[in-house]
């Protein structure tokens, strides 16, 4: 690698200096840090202007960009909300520029949310609370190599050394047609592409694009059959860990299988990963009680839906049918997905 930054530079003066250096070096990926300064005496808008041109000079000479993200400096807290804000924008042109691609154009390190994850303490930063410490660089190059490597692949955005964010993954199709002519036979040979319907996503707690969480317990196990996943862990409402359905293997703190999270949004936590689906895919789930169904106590007493009310030994009863048990009869009590 060659290190050309410039300390100060603004995405300005980056485009001033770019176009020698992707010609002369001809890079594969190029790192770019640049906004900070910009931020300091420009809008967001206007700086996000220099910075698409900075990015749109890299792509068109055939590298990948990776942008490093702004960081909480605690000497600059009051142009932090200019900081979120640019961010976001580019968050946004990162996710429209991977559409229909399997490896995007730009890629981002999300500093911002992962130093505060870390408590964005003193130690990140230099004396000047300005400029990074030896710690705060450590991070930045653990997470740049991660990114350069992208180990599974196809990551758009990165998030405490995970991926927060990836595109979707897409499988192709090989069809050939025999087709007679006066002249012989020819063959003929064409490929679609078609978007997985379900996929297990990056660590995190994200879908990649053109998917959405699963949000009932039934679409959940289904899932597992098209991972040909059989080890179900069990359903838990916890903030702490992915929301939807989710699987561990190997993570600290969780069981090794699959896991419904009856939690919204639920968060990312280690290694789990989240079990995602096209939109469509999962069957509506009916959570209308049965106005009918009863069961009648040694008392004869009648309990109907309303006496359910999420107790498990309740949902486990069999109604006066003989027949029905409360789970089946009353969804808007004992299924989680309600």
């Amino acid at each position: 690698s060659v290190n050309v930054g410039v300390g100060g530079f603004t995405c300005d003066d980056v485009n001033g200096i770019i176009d020698g250096n992707l010609q002369t070096y001809n890079p594969k990926w190029v790192v770019i840090v640049c906004g900070e300064n910009d931020l300091f005496g420009q809008s967001v808008s206007a700086t996000f202007s220099d910075f698409k041109v900075v990015i749109g000079k890299t792509i068109a000479s055939g590298a990948q960009a990776i942008y490093v993200g702004t960081k909480p400096e605690p000497s600059t807290k009051s142009i932090h909300s200019k900081y979120q804000n640019y961010d976001a924008l580019i968050r946004e042109y990162a996710d429209s520029l991977a559409i229909g691609t399997s490896s995007p154009p730009l890629v981002m390190i999300d500093v911002y949310p992962a130093f505060v994850n870390l408590g964005n303490p003193e130690s990140l930063y230099d004396k000047d609370r300005l400029h990074l410490s030896s710690q705060g660089y450590e991070n930045w190059n653990t997470w740049t190599t991660t990114a350069l490597y992208d180990p599974i692949g196809g990551c758009i955005r990165w998030l405490s050394n995970a991926c927060d964010l990836s595109v979707a993954p897409i499988t192709t199709t090989t069809t050939t047609t025999m087709v007679a002519t006066t002249s012989g036979t020819a063959t003929t040979t064409a490929s679609t592409t078609a978007t997985q319907e379900v996929v297990m996503a990056l660590a995190g707690n994200t879908c990649p694009n053109g998917h959405v969480k699963l949000t009932t317990l039934a679409g959940c196990k289904s899932s597992m059959n098209e991972l040909s996943l059989s080890n179900f862990a069990g359903i838990e409402n916890e903030k702490s860990w992915p929301g939807g359905c989710y699987h561990c293997n190997n993570v600290p703190g969780c069981t090794n299988g699959v896991w419904f999270n009856s939690a919204t949004p639920g968060a990312s936590n280690g290694g789990a990963t989240p079990i995602c689906v096209v939109p469509g895919w999962e069957t509506p789930v009916n959570c209308v009680n049965d106005s009918n169904w009863q069961w009648t106590n040694k008392s004869g007493k009648i309990k109907k839906c309303g006496w359910v009310a999420w107790r498990e030994s309740r949902c486990n009863k069999i109604g006066d049918d003989g027949i029905t048990l409360a789970r089946e009869a009353c969804p808007e009590a004992c299924n989680v997905a309600c």
